[in-house]
């Protein structure tokens, strides 16, 4: 993961993380940019010199995106499968003000934005939601319900 305290270079390529004379990690640039416990990964790791940059998504075999890949990882709690659309749209715009504004969002905006959109969207469209009763406990031992439903 990049650092949150960090903006990222969308365009970064494994190649401008290595030193051009000898082929190994530039370790200033990799720690800047990522987690220190993805830094430390990323250090671990022999540069392929011999192959060129390509886009892999790491939840499939194949290396490339599927929205299935993505429902299926049980590593992804449902939050985050549900808000899938909603970060790709984040991602969407975040290219599209570099492309065309030429200004930036932190990828920590883009994906807490994306989450609270989703959120919103869900708690918007889901009638049970809305009509379940709650408890809260207004200054007593004894709790009260309160309930939107007539």
């Amino acid at each position: 993961m990049y650092r949150e305290d960090r903006e990222v270079n969308l365009a970064l390529k494994v190649a401008d993380l290595l030193e051009v004379n000898t082929g190994r990690w530039n370790r200033e640039l990799v720690y800047e940019t990522f987690a220190p416990g993805d830094a430390d990964r990323i250090m671990l790791l022999q540069p392929m010199m011999n192959r060129e940059d390509s886009i892999i998504w790491g939840f499939t075999k194949n290396g490339i995106y599927s929205t299935r890949s993505v429902m299926n990882n049980s590593r992804l709690e449902m939050s985050s499968r549900r808000a899938v659309p909603w970060v790709l749209w984040q991602i969407w715009k975040a290219r599209n003000s570099v492309a065309f504004t030429n200004t930036s969002l932190s990828p920590r905006q883009a994906v807490m934005t994306a989450f609270e959109e989703a959120e919103l969207w869900f708690v918007a469209n889901s009638p049970h939601i809305l009509n379940q009763p709650h408890l809260s406990k207004p200054g007593s031992n004894h709790p009260v319900v309160h309930s939107n439903v007539t």
